[in-house]
């Protein structure tokens, strides 16, 4: 434990008897988010309290802008390099997010999976414009299977304060299984033209068209540029 104050020891108490339990769906792992700008590359995760810690550490800086109704939900990004460029990530509400389908029981679950990068701005004030047009791309997941086990401890075998009891003392209770074939779709976004601005007016402009691919993805490939 991280000391031997009693608070401590109660939080750490709490936190591993909610990750023992099979229907708290304590989630172990922070989400990582990974980037690659300029050269530079790394990911970054942040804690309950929304400090940003990056992996490796570096002289980056990361501004997580918030929302959603608890304003804990990463809406953009941006990330500003050592020489003063800042790259802006999901701005103009430009990133993916993963619907997965349950086709076994009508469900869905949505997460938002990449911010795409929408501009970038030197420490002159010129800039490189990313511009996108929207695109649904599905797959089939596949059948999967799953199986939970509950455990209930053997009469007179108690446990360490709180702790979840060693495997010696813990029994079958009940077992669930189940099966499910699954879709997922990316409402995602292509690249349909850069941008750049030098001195507030337009300085170049780079269309891109595609073609459709010719496996079941239902994605774009790049054509031409012009």
């Amino acid at each position: 434990f991280p000391s031997h104050d009693t608070q401590e020891l109660n939080e750490a108490i709490t936190y591993m008897n909610s990750v023992a339990d099979p229907l708290s769906f304590q989630d172990t792992r922070p989400d990582e988010y990974r980037f690659n700008i300029g050269g530079a590359s790394g990911k970054f995760f942040y804690l309950k309290d929304q400090t940003i810690l990056k992996v490796p550490y570096s002289n980056l800086k990361i501004e997580p802008i918030w929302g959603g109704p608890h304003g804990r939900k990463l809406e953009r990004v941006i990330i500003t390099d050592t020489k003063g460029v800042k790259y802006y990530f999901g701005y103009d509400n430009i990133y993916e997010e993963t619907k997965t389908h349950n086709l076994e029981a009508p469900s869905i679950q949505r997460m938002r999976t990449s911010w795409f990068l929408t501009k970038i701005v030197t420490p002159l004030g010129n800039e490189i414009r990313f511009n996108y047009a929207a695109k649904t791309v599905k797959a089939v997941n596949g059948y999967e299977e799953w199986e939970r086990v509950f455990y209930e401890i053997f009469p007179g075998c108690t446990d360490w304060s709180g702790l979840p009891s060693p495997p010696e003392c813990q029994m079958p209770q009940n077992q669930l299984m189940g099966e499910k074939y699954s879709t997922i779709e990316y409402d995602t976004y292509f690249l349909s033209s850069i941008q750049v601005i030098v001195a507030g007016a337009e300085y170049l402009n780079v269309d891109l068209s595609y073609e459709n691919r010719p496996d079941i993805s239902g994605d774009n490939r790049l054509k031409n540029l012009s």
